[in-house]
């Protein structure tokens, strides 16, 4: 069975034309919720408009892991989606990543999966709409996860969340907050649900509230 889930960061956005690095619906479908309404159809969540929010099927070692709305003005992400198999036995990553395909460098434009933070200062000037890992190498924030590592089944897929489009800057005490009062009950809340309908479809999660 599959549980899928679905994380929300929200912010203020403008409103002018989305422009893609990927299709949701022909290339990572599975992260969605389908459309009882209409056969093969799935339900994507809102797509901000404006030029800066781009859809990432986030890619690592040759499979889809998780979907993304990344805004690349503000460099963070809107939200990602993602299917909960089970809790893993993974370990943390400390190699970040990020989406080549956002970047207008032509030594990217042929990769098609997420690669290893730069760490030169001249490649690092030209990545203009995402992160690096050099962002926070002095900040006083931390790097928080819109799709929890700790909810991954596999080290695979554990080690594909540490891209940066993945992350929203926090606090450290906002962030263990956030671990502690959100990631850790709704993650007790889907082993539940796995345990309780090991042969339901899925059970859909928005902002923390499960519903079947």
């Amino acid at each position: 069975m599959k549980l899928l889930a679905l994380v929300l960061l929200l912010s203020t956005f403008s409103s002018l034309t989305l422009t893609e690095v990927v299709n949701f619906k022909q290339f990572c479908p599975s992260f969605f919720i389908r459309n009882p309404g209409k056969i093969g159809d799935i339900i994507i969540p809102t797509i901000f408009r404006g030029h800066q929010y781009k859809t990432i099927c986030q890619r690592w070692k040759n499979t889809y892991r998780f979907a993304t709305v990344y805004d690349t003005v503000r460099r963070i992400p809107v939200y990602s989606a993602y299917t909960f198999l089970e809790q893993g036995n993974t370990s943390r990553s400390e190699e970040w990543k990020i989406e080549p395909q956002l970047e207008d460098i032509n030594e990217y434009k042929n990769k098609k999966e997420m690669m290893d933070s730069p760490r030169d200062l001249k490649t690092v000037g030209n990545i203009i709409n995402q992160a690096v890992d050099l962002d926070y190498g002095k900040s006083v924030y931390t790097r928080g996860h819109v799709f929890p590592h700790s909810y991954a089944a596999n080290q695979d897929q554990a080690n594909s969340t540490f891209t940066l489009t993945n992350i929203a800057p926090q606090t450290q005490n906002s962030n263990g907050a956030w671990e502690q009062q959100v990631e850790e009950p709704m993650r007790t809340e889907n082993k539940e649900h796995l345990q309780a309908r090991p042969k339901a479809p899925g059970v859909h999660c928005d902002r923390g509230r499960s519903r079947e």
